[in-house]
């Protein structure tokens, strides 16, 4: 699949969280070891390719970073790095021009993106998730991996009930974005945890924070 990312998100990577904030160094994290079935436990039925399933996902050149970045960061997970950060872009509304751009929160939205850091093609069926933790969307399904193979979603926030009373978000409910890979080897991912607060502008993400996620079960609330 194709990001779809406004024009205007072309210059260099940023890492600060704020003006005059600078990120925290970028956490890595490894693989969980609920990848590891327990002993005696039956393994995952793995998810069977379609007959017009799509070849391997080739390698890529990396996403470019979107210019004015709100906060977020890199993490690692098994054969993956995940890049999850908010940004700040006026495309990202409620009445966008296109349903990609749509967002809860006006002017910020989520950049997620995936890359498999092997050096061998990694073996499918691959399905690739995101959305809200416990409601997460199919986006694609893979064959296999080629190194350097990335994609993802530039996209807006969309947050789960919980955080929405009369349409409108409420501050101190926790979201968490999640980016996910669904394989025959275990669930990588990567999950951008927010909460909102009062601000001038409305209601702004604070204390943000990106870790690996990498869940036994699925849970897609689907």
């Amino acid at each position: 699949m194709t990001l779809e990312t406004p024009e205007e998100e072309t210059a260099a990577p940023s890492q600060t969280a704020a003006a005059g904030a600078t990120l925290p160094p970028t956490p890595t994290v490894a693989v969980s070891p609920a990848l590891t079935s327990p002993a005696g436990a039956s393994p995952a039925p793995l998810v069977s390719l379609p007959e017009n399933a799509p070849p391997a996902l080739g390698a890529l050149p990396p996403q470019p970073t979107p210019a004015d970045v709100l906060a977020g960061g890199v993490v690692e997970n098994g054969p993956f790095t995940f890049d999850l950060r908010l940004v700040r872009d006026g495309a990202f509304n409620r009445s966008p021009v296109t349903p990609s751009l749509y967002s809860d929160l006006d002017g910020i939205g989520a950049f997620m993106v995936w890359t498999y850091t092997g050096q061998e093609e990694f073996p499918g069926p691959v399905t690739e998730w995101w959305g809200n933790e416990g409601d997460l969307n199919s986006l694609a399904m893979y064959s296999a991996l080629e190194p350097l193979a990335n994609d993802g979603r530039n996209g807006g926030v969309l947050l789960p009930e919980a955080a929405m009373v009369g349409g409108l978000p409420q501050p101190g409910v926790e979201t968490s974005l999640v980016l996910l890979l669904e394989t025959p080897q275990g669930n990588f991912g990567a999950r951008l945890r927010f909460e909102l607060q009062p601000d001038v502008k409305g209601y702004q993400p604070a204390h943000i924070f990106v870790e690996a996620y990498s869940p036994a079960v699925m849970n897609t609330g689907q």
